[in-house]
């Protein structure tokens, strides 16, 4: 996620975070209000871990890019000594 993106994101999650806080607040006995707020917590939270295991991979695509990148160049240097 770019870094606009990502502070839209936590900007509108704060917001709509508060916004249900303030409505369990007013009606604490809304059980409907109270489970909104709960699967709001699972889907940021699922979102967060899906963050973070995308930057991982990222990282990772990146170590085994650079490491195929350097076997290609030792290949081609020991194919040019041998010819």
């Amino acid at each position: 996620m770019e870094l606009m993106n990502k502070q839209k994101y936590i900007c509108y999650a704060d917001y709509l975070g508060n916004k249900i806080i303030e409505w369990v607040d007013a009606k604490p006995n809304n059980k409907d209000l109270r489970n909104v707020l709960k699967s709001v917590r699972i889907v940021l939270q699922y979102n967060i871990d899906l963050e973070v295991e995308n930057e991982l991979l990222r990282k990772k695509v990146s170590i085994y890019r650079d490491l195929k990148n350097k076997q290609e160049q030792e290949f081609y240097e020991f194919k040019q000594t041998k010819l």
